[in-house]
């Protein structure tokens, strides 16, 4: 007799399971050992157990040696599933600690106090290491915030994205942390902005913007008071809100007047404004719909090529998007290569029942068989998250409990 254990995700009807991955008494089935005959079968499977035992003589025309394969297919998941674990866990450590600092940092403008600049710079010089580790695990950070942690959330989030970025544009670790640093920095002036306007519930008037809009000019006037701060830096947070066609703020820069240090922070700033939940913006969009959002203004505000190589960079579905499967289900993107943006690693969600998965398994769409597991596999388009009741916020755990 002999038994060949397979991924939930890999069962198929006329396969005869012999042994579950829990107690028979904890699971929905009458008998011990049962051959599946259904897709709610299949669905109840799925939904009580990460992987179970198949017994090959009793599953009929089933091919041991696809059993071989899956199973093989599972270790490799298993494997990814570990090793991406245990990067998001060291990701999130880092940025935990940017974001507290990043807090800290805005409280010392706030009340006049000197800037932490020296832990600033150890802040990102390690989350430079953490990105060239795996960026996908720190990218998969940033789209785990609350409405309420929008400013010092959203200065963490900026510089994780624009360290990720400037590392794919080819930058060396010098200009990584300049780059880091005015990243992080970016809004500091925005401490200079009365409160009920930053935690303003709707759009802000015009004369409400104009004061909004001064935060480049003065978080500047801060920082190049900082004995260290570099002239990058400084024109990061000068010059974030800048755009190629002239018409942005404060200065009304055009073209190449532009440091191409600020334009990249530019970029990631309004890329993650855009997929944020902010205080005075409309609910936000999903990461496709704001890369979509980007390049219809790419030729005006930053310029077509950077957002080009930006798209490149978090890809045609960026890590953390919601995306739904040609079977129905719905999976979040965790991770994915320049080889493989069309086929990422995916965390499943929701099966094509809108039941929600109980271990949320990871897949890797690129390992499938095409022709075979691409029928069930294949990603069919991206999907808002509000839509479907799913709060991606909630997903920080990668292990799924």
């Amino acid at each position: 007799m002999e038994h060949k254990k397979v991924p939930v995700a890999d069962l198929k009807i006329g396969m005869h399971v012999a042994e579950l991955d829990i107690p028979w008494l904890e699971s929905p089935f009458l008998f011990q050992g049962f051959t599946i005959q259904d897709e709610k079968e299949l669905a109840q499977l799925r939904e009580s157990c990460e992987h179970v035992f198949v017994d090959v003589e009793k599953s009929g025309d089933i091919d041991v040696a696809e059993l071989e394969e899956m199973a093989a297919s599972d270790r490799q998941k298993s494997a990814f599933k570990t090793d991406f674990s245990e990067e998001v866990v060291r990701a999130r450590k880092v940025v935990d600690a940017g974001t507290e600092l990043a807090d800290k940092l805005l409280n010392d403008v706030r009340l006049g106090e000197s800037i932490r600049s020296e832990e600033a710079r150890a802040v990102v010089s390690e989350l430079i290491v953490t990105v060239s580790n795996n960026p996908n695990a720190a990218l998969w950070l940033t789209n785990l915030r609350q409405k309420h942690e929008f400013v010092a959330a959203h200065s963490m989030n900026t510089c994780v994205l624009a360290v990720a970025f400037a590392q794919h544009l080819g930058y060396e670790r010098e200009a990584l942390e300049q780059i880091g640093m005015g990243a992080m920095l970016h809004d500091i002036g925005l401490m200079r902005t009365p409160r009920e306007i930053l935690i303003k519930e709707g759009a802000l008037s015009e004369e409400e913007f104009e004061v909004i809009s001064r935060h480049p000019r003065e978080g500047y006037n801060v920082l190049r008071l900082v004995p260290g701060m570099s002239e990058t830096v400084l024109n990061i947070v000068r010059y974030h809100h800048e755009r190629v066609d002239g018409q942005g703020y404060p200065n009304g820069l055009s073209g190449e007047a532009i440091p191409r240090e600020a334009l990249i922070v530019a970029l990631v700033d309004a890329y993650d404004a855009l997929t944020s939940p902010r205080p005075y913006t409309d609910r936000p969009l999903p990461p496709h719909d704001a890369l979509g959002k980007l390049r219809e203004v790419a030729a005006t505000s930053f310029g077509g090529d950077l957002v080009e190589q930006f798209m490149r960079c978090v890809g045609i579905y960026p890590v953390g998007s919601l995306v739904q499967l040609n079977s129905g289900a719905l999976a979040a993107v965790v991770s994915h290569t320049q080889r493989t943006r069309l086929r990422p690693v995916v965390m499943m969600l929701k099966d094509g029942d809108g039941e929600r998965y109980k271990n949320r398994p990871l897949v890797n769409l690129d390992t499938l068989v095409e022709g075979v597991d691409t029928e069930r596999w294949r990603i069919v388009g991206v999907r808002d998250p509000e839509d479907h009741g799913i709060d991606m916020s909630e997903l920080a755990d990668i292990q799924g409990r």
